[in-house]
């Protein structure tokens, strides 16, 4: 299941911030992607370039690696938690 919580700190900064939270995670890494195809539209688009900052994070608050596979793939260490917090900010 995934739950997400969306904020603003500051409107006039026109950052989002985003608190994903996956759970019954049951593999040593996954994978989280973005779209690529704009709705409505038949064109691809580049969403990814808007994120500007990404940490992941356990049940304890302690952090978990993770590599960025292409412009919109990301692939989590879960390190065995079946449950994991990932925070970002959107432009």
């Amino acid at each position: 299941m995934i739950k997400y919580l969306m904020y603003q700190k500051n409107p006039a900064s026109h950052y989002v911030y985003i608190d994903m939270f996956v759970d019954a995670i049951t593999q040593d890494t996954i994978q989280l992607q973005l779209p690529v195809w704009r709705p409505g539209r038949y064109e691809l688009g580049n969403f990814a370039k808007n994120i500007k900052r990404v940490d992941v994070f356990n049940n304890k608050n302690e952090v978990l690696a993770y590599h960025k596979l292409n412009k919109d793939l990301w692939e989590i260490d879960t390190k065995g938690q079946s449950s994991i917090k990932i925070t970002y900010s959107y432009y």
